[in-house]
């Protein structure tokens, strides 16, 4: 950045999604300047019909680039009541330079809505927030209390529409739901799929059983949370199971689902199957856990069958109790995490 071979002040802004406008002014200035080159302006952003909060100091620039506080008068202003740019001025104390402030009056200008789709019967998973524009171009994620249809009313065929507020506004928000019929369970979380499945854990033991080892068809790959660290000149080894843990997998596009299929390894010493197991979804805000859940522990080469009232979600995850904490008997490891679903949504 370099001045254009004037004097006038450089002003940078940088705003983002979620993120208030901040503005700094650079004063380009002679190597002979001497004394206050400039009063940085103050940028104000405020919401429609509230009367902003200026300062009682504003900072001026030394050429030398250290900085003072200096006392302002504001002169009065309004103009609250209607969007725009408001640009107020002020008498400082001790300087012939002014002070300025510009005032931006927002207000909501677009909110946006949700689209998703569910099973007849299920409840939706709807969002926590949702994308809200304003008149000054900035955008911000606001949280939504959904008044959540009745489950009655979710019948095949039919588009629901639910409303909601957005949280510490008087503004309303919408969400269009698709109900579809059931169809045939598919498994949603294999990589490579159309529906777009990722994996995550909350720790990986190594880097050759990280938590894509869940999702593949290979036989020689799994996610596991087993590690030994060698022992050092310092230390000695160490190979203890965390209490717990937990994998997950997400979709791009919100699934019913209601069954897991896990293939947990069990290896004396080192592997065991979790002591509990709680199946959690992403109910658009946090994560709940699924109601009436049962659990078919697997033996030999079955898995261990986790069933549950459908669930309409976006992210599931399993949260492990070691069967042998602080052990090197209690790790976990799972070489294929089956989630049946509804392809459609």
């Amino acid at each position: 950045m370099q001045s254009d071979g004037t004097s006038e002040p450089i002003t940078v802004t940088v705003t983002g999604i979620n993120l208030t406008p901040r503005t700094t002014t650079i004063f380009p200035t002679s190597v002979t300047a001497k004394g206050i080159v400039g009063i940085a302006p103050l940028h104000v952003r405020t919401a429609i019909g509230v009367s902003p909060t200026l300062p009682k100091t504003v900072t001026a620039v030394v050429a030398d680039g250290s900085t003072q506080a200096l006392t302002v008068a504001w002169k009065a202003a309004g103009g609250w009541s209607e969007p725009g740019v408001h640009t107020v001025t002020g008498r400082v104390t001790g300087s012939r330079l002014g002070a300025t402030a510009v005032v931006t009056v927002y207000d909501v200008q677009e909110i946006g809505w949700h689209a998703g789709t569910t099973v007849a019967g299920v409840a939706p998973m709807l969002p926590g927030t949702i994308r809200v524009g304003y008149t000054d171009g900035c955008q911000a994620d606001l949280a939504v209390d959904w008044k959540r249809p009745a489950l009655a009313d979710l019948t095949a065929g039919t588009t629901a529409t639910v409303s909601g507020k957005l949280i510490g506004t008087h503004y309303n928000a919408s969400a269009r739901i698709q109900v579809v019929a059931a169809g045939a369970p598919t498994d949603i979380a294999r990589a490579g799929s159309a529906f777009g499945p990722h994996a995550d854990a909350s720790y990986s033991g190594s880097d050759a059983t990280v938590p894509a080892g869940l999702l593949d068809d290979s036989a020689t790959t799994a996610w596991s949370n087993y590690y030994n660290k060698q022992a050092t000149a310092l230390l000695p080894a160490i190979s203890k199971a965390d209490a717990a843990g937990w994998i997950s997998v997400s979709w791009p596009q919100a699934h019913t689902l209601s069954t897991v299929h896990a293939a947990i390894t069990v290896t004396a010493g080192r592997f065991a199957a979790p002591a509990a197991v709680d199946v959690q979804y992403w109910d658009g805000k946090g994560w709940s856990s699924v109601a009436d859940l049962t659990t078919t522990a697997g033996s030999g080469s079955d898995p261990t069958v986790f069933a549950f009232d459908p669930v309409n979600t976006t992210q599931l995850r399993l949260v492990m109790t070691s069967a042998a904490p602080a052990t090197s008997a209690g790790f976990v490891q799972i070489s294929r995490l089956d989630v049946l679903a509804d392809p459609q949504g």
